[in-house]
């Protein structure tokens, strides 16, 4: 009998202590919850980390929405000017001619037009029907020599082409042609105009036209290349505007007077 009850005090013993060994290690190694520090720790930071995002993304839309604002404020200040300076030419208070006398405009027959109706002194025009870069670059000696205080070219609409390869040509041979008369006339404010854009007829008459928007993004690139003032013109005549002439490409003299010279004088703060 007391062999077997020493036996169960033996077998008994064998069980709790490693029982008593494992509740002592679990609660000196166990973490109190309640105070640790690394765990609020990191809780704040996820909780600032969510703030911050929140107020970036608030500052973000409200820097947006003041940009907008800004914008068509803009927009709407320069309509009211080309309101009124058109409102002046009309009146007689002042002409194109004397808005431009000191503007120097190179181009090709979309320029023409104003020496054809008469709008700009000839003084101030060296234009041609059909004209490429290759008119602009045999007139480089002359621009020079006039030095004028503004510079306006226009070109494009005679070199457009449906290969993609051209549009490459047609941006370097232009920027060779203006960082030549740069370094002759460094005074000169430079303004390349973008192509006035083609309607439907026009494209219809002339379906490669309808490459004319790679050409214009191109240009517009070139443009903030080489630090000159880009002129855009795809708002300024659209398709049942009635501005265009018969071939859906060139423009009518109301074009010029009512619309583009206003927009020009404006946007150059002539």
């Amino acid at each position: 009998m007391k062999k077997t009850l020493l036996k169960l005090g033996a077998i008994a013993l064998i069980l709790i202590i490693p029982a008593i060994n494992l509740f002592v290690n679990f609660n000196r190694e166990a973490p109190d919850v309640s105070t640790s520090q690394t765990d609020i720790s990191a809780l704040k930071k996820l909780s600032d980390g969510k703030v911050s995002a929140v107020e970036k993304k608030i500052e973000k839309t409200e820097a947006q929405k003041q940009e907008q604002i800004y914008k068509k404020k803009l927009l709407l200040e320069r309509a009211q000017n080309r309101e009124k300076l058109l409102e002046q030419v009309k009146e007689g208070k002042t002409t194109y001619r004397q808005i431009f006398s000191d503007t120097l405009i190179v181009g090709d027959s979309l320029m023409n037009g104003l020496e054809i109706y008469d709008i700009l002194d000839s003084a101030n025009m060296i234009t041609k029907v059909g004209a490429s870069l290759y008119h602009l670059d045999d007139n480089i000696k002359k621009i020079i020599s006039y030095s004028p205080k503004v510079l306006i070219l226009h070109y494009g609409v005679n070199m457009i082409e449906d290969r993609d390869y051209f549009i490459d040509n047609f941006i370097n041979m232009y920027t060779d042609c203006i960082n030549k008369i740069k370094k002759g006339t460094p005074e000169t404010k430079i303004v390349v105009s973008g192509m006035f854009p083609v309607s439907s007829k026009g494209i219809e008459n002339e379906p490669v036209l309808a490459n004319c928007p790679k050409y214009e993004k191109k240009i517009r690139e070139m443009c903030s290349l080489l630090g000159v003032t880009y002129l855009d013109n795809t708002e300024t005549i659209q398709d049942g505007s009635g501005y265009y002439d018969l071939d859906g490409i060139h423009v009518k003299r109301d074009f010029y007077t009512d619309v583009w010279l206003v927009y020009v004088a404006t946007e150059l703060g002539l």
